[in-house]
């Protein structure tokens, strides 16, 4: 899995520390266990809003962000056609359809148009061939 990422974003005037951590995360063919019950196979490569917790980087994801990207590209290798772009705002809402544009692929483009803080964006990638029941 390959993930590249480009931003332009602003910070706000009155912050004079910052206290948080804008992480790349790439998420490669790992299966993610779902209460010893089910193992999905995902591959992932999103830009979120998080923070350190116990000295370790980006453990704990906030749901509020004061922060403007203005912009962002996000473009990943994925090994399956079953890829899902999302873009979540500083409401946990699905962001406006027109921000952003997926090639169906593995390019996605947000331009912020109604200036409003982003949580998190991505393109999601679901290997259902590698998932499987733990109960059988």
């Amino acid at each position: 899995m390959l993930g590249f990422v480009q931003t332009n974003s602003v910070v706000p005037s009155h912050t004079r520390q910052i206290r948080w951590m804008k992480v790349i995360h790439l998420v490669s063919g790992r299966r993610l266990n779902f209460y010893q019950t089910y193992l999905f196979g995902v591959q992932a490569c999103f830009l979120a809003r998080c923070e350190p917790l116990d000295g370790k980087p980006c453990r704990n994801y906030l749901l509020k962000s004061d922060t403007i990207f203005r912009s962002v590209k996000i473009e990943g290798t994925f090994h399956t056609r079953h890829i899902y772009p999302f873009a979540v705002d500083n409401e946990i809402r699905l962001t406006d359809r027109k921000e952003w544009n997926f090639d169906g692929e593995s390019l996605m483009l947000y331009q912020n148009l109604n200036n409003r803080s982003l949580l998190s964006i991505g393109l999601y990638g679901r290997l259902y061939r590698r998932d499987e029941s733990l109960n059988t």
